[in-house]
């Protein structure tokens, strides 16, 4: 079993940086959620978030000696990234690696990237760096994760608004594989086992992408997926939604389609008061 200890950058009392967004904060809910699909999807991750050291120096090393003494194949620490003031043009990510590390540096390439794509996300690529001692110290291939730059307001809202696929996307590339939608299928499945016509999930399909076309509300539920859930229910969507079908489907939108068909459709004439 693939075995990856992943932690926040910084500590509870040993700040990181703070714009729009707070390093801290964020680098926690991104080790949380990429562990959890690493987690779900085969491999270990040992999560360590530092709340002791008072001094950078004392919170650095503590994250070494945690990573050091795992029995792991992967170090990843997960940052966000600041510059001087604030600008509301996009940055980026970057993922820094250890020189002359050829395996970190293409874990630091496919990061990069794969961050980049899920979250429309500016790419500034992989980074040596010979100056951290996160990267200097810790033994098994680490890289350093720079989310985005916590004081641009493009990136800041790329982020927020794809977190999720982020996530995704990192958990993916250090499992080496793409993460499987199970619970999604079976959501379909028993959809399609329930009775409902080919036409009745065509039909909501087809609401729920003009809903997501006109600006609807992305957090509520996702259409990205929406060529699966096609493919699965043998439907003919026309082809002018596929761009809309990016990514893979998420329970939001089985979710929203089966809501859709639990709530009677309105009178046409409804009964005077």
């Amino acid at each position: 079993m693939l075995k990856i200890v992943i932690s926040a950058g910084h500590g509870k009392f040993v700040s990181g940086a703070i714009g729009i967004i707070n390093e801290v904060t964020e680098a926690r809910r991104v080790v949380k959620r990429v562990s959890e699909l690493l987690n779900n999807n085969g491999a270990k991750a040992i999560e360590f978030y530092e709340d002791i050291a008072k001094t950078q120096k004392d919170n650095v090393n503590n994250i070494i000696n945690f990573h050091n003494r795992q029995d792991r194949d992967l170090d990843v620490s997960v940052h966000f990234n600041s510059s001087a003031g604030t600008t509301t043009a996009p940055i980026g990510v970057e993922v820094l690696y250890k020189s002359l590390n050829p395996y970190s540096f293409q874990m630091a390439q496919r990061l990069s990237t794969s961050i980049s794509f899920y979250g429309e996300l500016k790419n500034r690529g992989a980074k040596p760096r010979a100056d951290l001692g996160f990267l200097n110290s810790c033994t098994k291939n680490p890289v350093l994760i720079e989310v985005c730059f916590v004081n641009s307001t493009s990136d800041v809202n790329a982020y927020n608004k794809n977190f999720e696929q982020i996530c995704k996307g990192i958990a993916e590339v250090l499992l080496d594989k793409e993460i499987s939608e199970r619970e999604d299928e079976d959501m379909l499945n028993d959809l399609i086992a329930s009775g409902y016509t080919e036409n009745e999930i065509k039909s909501a399909l087809i609401d729920l992408m003009n809903v997501r076309r006109n600006g609807g509300d992305p957090n509520h539920w996702t259409i990205d997926g929406a060529k699966y859930l096609a493919g699965r229910a043998n439907l003919d969507i026309p082809n002018d939604y596929a761009e809309y079908a990016k990514q893979p489907i998420t329970r939001g939108i089985l979710g929203a389609i089966i809501r859709k068909m639990e709530t009677p459709p309105p009178l046409e004439n409804p009964p005077n008061n």
